[in-house]
């Protein structure tokens, strides 16, 4: 026990929040917390914050499975992810808790139980706590790949480092990726940073044609960034590196063909499918939770019936209402 109270003590408030943190989602897994676990939660967070004054770069990326790929590939490097996928969903003041809760509500209602998001608010305000308090002499690099969540966090990125004197580097990680590894016989249709391997990115950000934004390059994205934070559309897509906004309903009528297609004699057939089906064809930039939010809107609407119960993709059935 007295080791655990010199630990508490030379945390720092970063380190203390930190640390809470842990031993709340620990506790939350295990209904209990014994001192020994206590103790090394604490020791943990102070040796990573420690690792974090030592590195010599800084990655900032959209989603978990992205950010998984650059810790692997970048063990020197602090990477900042952006929580869910920026696709989808308000973007309006990012930068303070009225949008991060505003937010939170939209894709609790739509995408996901209420677990996942009892600290989304304290997740984005440690992210942005973090970018603000980087050493300026830290270059920061935005990954942007061929999809509206990653281009979108990049542009964000730059919006909440303003003022800052950090370099700012815009990898476009689809564009060097087809340049390095395509080939006559090999043509890539479309891939963004989460798709790629740990190899891959490392030759990526090794590309000569990776350079630091000039000012007039960081006050475009700025003057830009309104148009796309404040738009009332709620579904954003990369079409040819321009940034399109949709309606919610933009998918449906591919989702009511897809089900048509699948289930000609109009038997029922199961959610996952379809929604398997309309990701890997249209919609993967959204997301399959998205997808089946629409498809379930659908039945809401009284245009889909649905056999089983609508838990999970693979425990249901659907087909278009005769």
């Amino acid at each position: 026990m007295k080791e655990a109270i010199e630990n508490i003590q030379r945390l720092n408030e970063e380190q203390a929040k930190e640390a809470l943190f842990q031993m709340l989602l620990k506790s939350y897994e295990e209904e209990s917390l014994p001192i020994d676990q206590f103790e090394e939660i604490l020791v943990t967070t102070q040796q990573r914050s420690a690792k974090i004054q030592d590195v010599t770069h800084v990655h900032v990326v959209t989603g978990e499975s992205a950010a998984a790929t650059l810790k692997h590939a970048f063990p020197d490097a602090q990477i900042l992810v952006f929580p869910s996928n920026l696709s989808v969903g308000p973007l309006h003041h990012l930068e303070n808790r009225q949008g991060w809760e505003q937010r939170k509500e939209w894709l609790r209602l739509r995408l996901e139980d209420e677990h996942y998001f009892w600290n989304y608010a304290s997740t984005w305000e440690t992210l942005i706590s973090k970018m603000k308090n980087l050493p300026d002499h830290l270059p920061v690099y935005l990954w942007s790949g061929e999809h509206a969540g990653e281009y979108i966090g990049a542009q964000l990125a730059v919006t909440l480092l303003a003022g800052k004197s950090n370099p700012l580097k815009m990898v476009h990680s689809s564009e060097i990726y087809r340049k390095l590894f395509d080939s006559e016989s090999r043509v890539t249709d479309s891939i963004h940073t989460s798709e790629m391997s740990i190899e891959q990115v490392r030759e990526i950000l090794n590309d000569d044609a990776i350079e630091p934004l000039d000012e007039k390059e960081r006050e475009e994205i700025l003057k830009r960034w309104p148009e796309i934070s404040m738009t009332s559309k709620m579904v954003r897509v990369l079409e040819e590196g321009i940034l399109q906004f949709h309606k919610e309903t933009i998918f449906d009528d591919y989702i009511l063909k897809t089900i048509q297609e699948q289930s000609e004699s109009g038997e029922f057939i199961k959610a996952a499918r379809i929604v398997g089906e309309v990701y890997g064809k249209v919609a993967y930039q959204v997301g399959d939770a998205f997808i089946e939010y629409r498809l379930l809107q659908l039945a809401l609407d009284g245009v889909v019936e649905i056999e089983g119960m609508p838990r999970q993709m693979l425990l249901y059935s659907v087909r278009v209402k005769k």
